[in-house]
């Protein structure tokens, strides 16, 4: 038997290439985070007075082909019941979303990756009203450049990776984006539901809230308001530490 000794020699090289073809082309997709940034995550915010319950986020990015089922607990009527609220934002309404990740469900991938996903579908309940929603937010090339684009602060001298992808939930269906990190956040727009049905992705429908709603309303009577009709001028309000992105 004889051995192709050129091709063994040539073999290291090929390997080389191959190496160095799929590492640029990691570095050319706007969709491969930097090896330096964080893993992203997604955390999802709602109101004291409208909470929500998330039953679960599918993350899809349909070039390669992947689908991920994040981890994490989307009952947002314990992460804002209102004294923790006022120990951050002591003039908390009850209506408003408290920015901040004391307040957030927070949804992680599995592996930690570092390659961003095309869609998030997001399969949630509002509690207050019970309506059944699932959001579709699509990350296009714009929101995955602002993500690889750093926040500065602190007079040029820091800077963090916007790898939080942050989500405010509405009684009416429509979430608010963000992007943050380090307590600073960027505002990308609202997004309207794609879906509503009569039960949620778990089966559950109107009656199966009620202990949740009787809570709720505790709250309203704490803060002196009616919950319906609801007030979504409102809603639009949101509470924020007043970092500056360049402070």
């Amino acid at each position: 038997m004889k051995f192709n000794y050129k091709l063994i020699a040539i073999i290291p090289t090929i390997i080389l290439l191959s190496y160095l073809i799929d590492k640029v082309d990691k570095q050319n997709d706007i969709y491969n985070l930097p090896e330096d940034y964080s893993a992203w995550k997604i955390n999802i915010f709602s109101s004291s007075l409208y909470p929500v319950s998330v039953q679960k986020i599918h993350a899809i990015n349909v070039r390669k082909d992947w689908t991920k089922v994040l981890m994490g607990s989307g009952y947002s009527i314990y992460t804002t019941e209102i004294k923790k609220i006022e120990s951050i934002f002591p003039d908390y309404n009850g209506y408003g979303i408290p920015l901040n990740s004391k307040f957030a469900s927070e949804f992680i991938q599995s592996d930690y990756g570092r390659e961003l996903p095309e869609i998030i579908n997001i399969y949630w309940t509002s509690i207050s009203n019970t309506r059944f929603f699932v959001t579709k937010i699509k990350i296009d090339k714009k929101i995955a450049n602002v993500i690889k684009t750093k926040i500065v602060y602190n007079n040029g001298n820091s800077a963090c990776d916007p790898t939080n992808i942050d989500i405010g939930l509405l009684p009416n269906g429509d979430a608010k984006l963000w992007l943050s990190c380090a307590g600073r956040f960027r505002y990308l727009g609202k997004i309207e539901f794609s879906q509503e049905f009569e039960k949620n992705s778990d089966g559950f429908g109107p009656e199966d809230y009620k202990k949740e709603q009787r809570e709720i309303q505790n709250r309203a009577d704490y803060f002196g308001v009616k919950l319906f009709p609801i007030p979504y001028e409102n809603l639009d309000k949101t509470y924020i530490h007043k970092y500056k992105i360049d402070d």
